[in-house]
């Protein structure tokens, strides 16, 4: 039986959690958490900070390689065959912090909302929403998500509740999301 992490070895896990990605023209680089600290000042969508050689860089994103560009697009017979899962199980540490944080979040605006009623776009609204994007900026920059999986994950999905079905690519097998740790390979799985 695993034991649970303590928030110190949790803590740790999140300073140390570094990306390997590939740039087209530098070859291996790493996203760390110093990068994203950077990357969190950073105005310009199309640019990413990168570790490479010891020295943080600003780079094109569109110079990163996709995931399905590095890889060769298999189809799986069971998830657990996946060969990204050590990247997803990585990945949950960070997953459970933007759990723990939006969790209050959703509890905090059905409150004012039950009390208050929100007639669309009004200030309070507006305010809500700026908070909400703050909120899941780091984590969809870790993740690599752009937002898509962890709002579905989190308003379609009932953050696991509903345990919808997802598949990968046309033809794999269908996998219900209940867990971060679920949430977590599909965000790691090679795009198509």
């Amino acid at each position: 039986m695993k034991s649970k992490p303590t928030n110190e070895k949790m803590s740790e896990e999140k300073r140390e959690w570094r990306r390997k990605v590939t740039h087209k023209n530098l070859g291996e680089c790493v996203i760390n958490m110093e990068c994203l600290a950077m990357q969190l000042r950073n105005t310009d969508p199309s640019s990413v900070f990168v570790e490479h050689d010891g020295d943080i860089k600003e780079v094109s994103r569109s110079m990163i390689k996709n995931r399905s560009e590095m890889s060769e697009e298999k189809q799986l017979k069971k998830w657990e065959d996946a060969p990204w899962k050590k990247d997803a199980e990585k990945l949950v540490p960070v997953l459970q912090a933007w759990q723990q944080t939006v969790a209050p979040l959703n509890q905090m605006y059905d409150i004012i909302n039950d009390c208050f009623g929100f007639s669309g776009g009004g200030s309070f609204q507006k305010c809500f929403d700026t908070l909400e994007k703050s909120i899941n900026k780091m984590p969809s920059i870790l993740c690599d998500d752009n937002g898509e999986w962890l709002d579905w994950y989190r308003f379609e999905n009932a953050m696991g509740e509903k345990g919808m079905v997802v598949s990968l690519c046309d033809g794999d097998i269908e996998k219900p999301v209940k867990t971060l740790f679920d949430l977590a390979v599909i965000i790691t799985a090679p795009k198509s």
